[in-house]
């Protein structure tokens, strides 16, 4: 299998808490990420995945509207097969 490189990888990070979504998307910037999208709820994440194919999703566990345990579900539900880690 090719494996893409961390640069061309997109990655979501779902995470409700603006501190955390500074602090991952440095995290990931880091390591080498350059298209990295957020989304502050499991229902903005659900819709992102509607629009764009994500390589990787970091999800946190515990957020408002919809939760990271409901957002994978109903991804999982659609077929969605992208590596899912959780976050907390």
């Amino acid at each position: 299998v090719a494996r893409l490189p961390i640069t061309q990888a997109s990655v979501l990070v779902v995470e409700d808490y603006p501190v955390n979504q500074v602090f991952a998307r440095k995290l990931l910037q880091k390591f080498g990420f350059a298209n990295i999208d957020l989304a502050e709820n499991g229902l903005q994440a659900l819709a992102l995945c509607e629009q764009r194919r994500y390589d990787m999703i970091f999800m946190d566990c515990q957020m408002p509207e919809l939760d990271g345990f409901q957002t994978t579900a109903q991804l999982r539900a659609k077929g969605l097969r992208t590596p899912i880690i959780a976050m907390t």
